[in-house]
């Protein structure tokens, strides 16, 4: 495994010329994997099974846990929902007003063909009742598109209060500190946590007058990129 911290790039220089192709190709019986993503590490025992470490990355969207994606913590869906005005919801999980980091959480939707997530501004308590505030213009602009439009939230994703299944994870930004509930029998002195660093693994760089052409990859595997806008804007 290769880790890198920015783009391999490629330009017109680096392509293959007079019918001929550059290829890069795995040594014979190698499996060679080029990553963006680092290490986090050491972990420490948390709260109510959980375990955690500390990270200097500024953000990502996935974790990968000996090599597979681990679960960001996740929830069902609000419980009696209705729109609250046109900026969010209004809910009976009073609970939610008291929860942290409120503009990480993401609601998300299920509509048809289409995977959907708006962001939270803001959750306050109203009597027996939670009012949920989204991002805009991201959220009208949801509700409002052409073609799929999204109407109440399949589920909740993103806060630390909703980790409680085993394989979820949630990264708290503000205390750049990762936290992540063990699946039975991994032993999270041993196991290798990597969150992506960087969002591009490799970059063409051609022109129409100069274009990059002719270059293959043979037996590469690339691996652990991230992708941020998600986390601004929704999705």
């Amino acid at each position: 495994t290769y880790s890198i911290s920015e783009p391999i790039v490629f330009d017109h220089r680096d392509s293959g010329t007079g019918g001929h192709k550059i290829v890069y190709r795995a040594a014979d019986g190698q499996e060679p994997v080029l990553s963006g993503g680092r290490a986090i590490t050491p972990w420490q025992p948390d709260a109510d099974g959980r375990w955690k470490a500390s990270t200097n990355l500024g953000g990502f969207r996935q974790l990968y846990v000996d090599g597979k994606r681990a679960v960001r913590a996740r929830g069902e869906a609000l419980p009696d929902a209705e729109l609250h005005g046109q900026d969010g919801y209004k809910t009976t999980a009073v609970e939610m007003a008291n929860w942290t980091n409120q503009q990480d959480i993401e609601l998300c939707y299920y509509v048809v063909w289409c995977h959907t997530r708006c962001k939270v501004q803001s959750i306050q308590r109203a009597g027996d009742q939670a009012i949920v505030t989204m991002l805009q213009p991201h959220f009208t602009n949801a509700r409002e598109k052409e073609g799929v439009q999204v109407h109440l939230p399949s589920y909740i994703e993103n806060a630390l209060e909703l980790l409680d299944e085993p394989g979820e994870w949630y990264f708290d930004r503000a205390r750049q500190t990762v936290y992540y509930k063990p699946l039975p029998g991994q032993d999270m002195t041993k196991v290798r946590v990597t969150a992506p660093a960087v969002e591009k693994l490799v970059e063409l760089r051609g022109t129409l007058d100069q274009p990059v052409e002719n270059i293959h990859f043979v037996g590469i595997t690339f691996a652990e990129a991230g992708w941020l806008l998600p986390s601004e804007i929704g999705l």
